[in-house]
Order: structure tokens, then sequence, then C-alpha cells
């Protein structure tokens, strides 16, 4: 059986650098809440890593940590490509999360 085509099936990486195009897509696809961020791969627990996660930023050489000297030259091929329109904005952007225990009544 063929899996449908905008099944993943196989994970490309790409290494740095990038086009002023690519990074633009790369960090839609860090804010845009469908996945986790790629995060700082050093100390980011540290008090100097504000955001408590060290979020990492594209740029053309790269991601680099804004709070530290991390940096990571690899991102996966389908960053920099727009995201599928069935994904639409995050489903956590668009609803008040359900804050009863298992979604059982108030």
């Amino acid at each position: 059986m063929e899996a449908p085509s905008t099944v993943i099936t196989m994970l490309e990486i790409i290494k740095a650098p990038w086009t002023p195009e690519q990074v633009k897509a790369l960090n839609e696809y860090q804010e845009g809440g469908w996945f986790h961020p790629f995060t700082c791969g050093g100390d980011n627990r540290n008090k100097k890593h504000l955001d408590g996660e060290g979020v990492l930023v594209a740029a053309v050489y790269g991601w680099v940590c804004p709070y530290c000297d991390y940096e990571q030259d690899w991102a996966y091929e389908f960053m920099t490509q727009p995201a599928p329109a069935h994904w639409g904005k995050p489903a956590c952007s668009e609803q008040e999360p359900d804050r009863t225990r298992h979604g059982e009544d108030k």
C-alpha cells in the first residue's frame, strides 16, 4: 500500500548556510506551535535564558541561541517549505484550554 503524499516518510536534514527565504520559513516553524521548537543544547536552564528554554533563532549561517553562544547547523528540509494549509493556526491559539480534569464537567 502506498503512503499518502502528505505523509513525511523520511526526514531529510539540510545544513547551513541557508537562503533568506529558508531562514524566514524556519523561523515561522519555530514560532508556529506545530512542533516543539529547536532549543539551546547548552545550559538552557541558566538564568540568562530568559524564555526558560533557549528557543533557537534561524540565521543564514545556522541556528543561534539568543542568550549564549550555542549554534546548530542543521534543520529538517520540510521546515523550509510553507506549512501545509490544513494545519492552519496552532490549535492552542484558537481555543481556550480545557481546565477541567480529563474533560469532566465543572
